[in-house]
């Protein structure tokens, strides 16, 4: 397998200070004291942070956590110069209350994004999607899959917040197990045929039993 250089950054809140009507963003307008000059600095410093995670090779998968929306991706990757990286836009957007949402961007001349699909956990409120994404290695061909998450916050406390991350995690589980496991029947019929090593070649994917 080629070498890729992955990251994953939690970015803090990164909003900008347009007031959405539609998620709890309040905290994050020029009313609140997050003006564009504020806005920027943190830009700026998350910029040159993500110039330090591979200070001397090119990131070629970025996955972060805390940011409003894709386009604040594709500003962040413009403000570090990162215009080798392509923005995995999702138009679900995101499900949770306050408008925090996970985004996902990947250098082109190493991967082919083949599918995206945004998952909504269903708990007593919209939380943060599951963003589960399958690439395509351009040189061999191989394909895996990148699932990022946000975990409800432990900000109230353990008991308030672990049947919430459980939940998640559960959720998690399954969509790795549609990824890693063949369906009965196609386990037996290649048992039959003295022939498990294929299930490590079915659709171009790893799959495990």
């Amino acid at each position: 397998m080629p070498h890729i250089n992955f990251a994953w950054w939690n970015l803090q809140n990164f909003f900008d200070t347009d007031d959405d009507p539609i998620s709890n963003d309040f905290s994050f307008t020029p009313a609140a004291g997050w003006t564009d000059g504020v806005f920027n600095k943190k830009k700026e410093n998350l910029a040159e942070g993500l110039n330090l995670i591979w200070p001397n090779e090119k990131i070629d998968l970025l996955t972060v956590c805390e940011i409003e929306k894709d386009t604040l991706l594709q500003d962040l990757l413009e403000e570090a110069g990162m215009d080798h990286l392509s923005v995995v836009f999702d138009a679900a957007g995101t499900s949770d209350l306050r408008g925090i949402d996970v985004a996902m961007a990947y250098n082109p001349s190493k991967l082919t994004v083949v599918s995206r699909t945004s998952h909504l956990v269903h708990l007593r409120y919209r939380t943060r999607d599951i963003f589960e994404v399958v690439f395509r290695i351009n040189d061999t061909g191989e394909e895996f899959v990148v699932i990022a998450s946000h975990w409800p916050s432990r900000s109230r406390g353990q008991y308030h917040s672990e049947p919430l991350r459980i939940a998640v995690a559960e959720h998690i589980a399954f969509l790795v197990e549609a990824h890693t496991k063949v369906d009965s029947t196609t386990y037996e019929t290649l048992q039959a045929n003295d022939d498990l090593k294929q299930l490590f070649k079915l659709n171009g994917k790893a799959k495990f039993w």
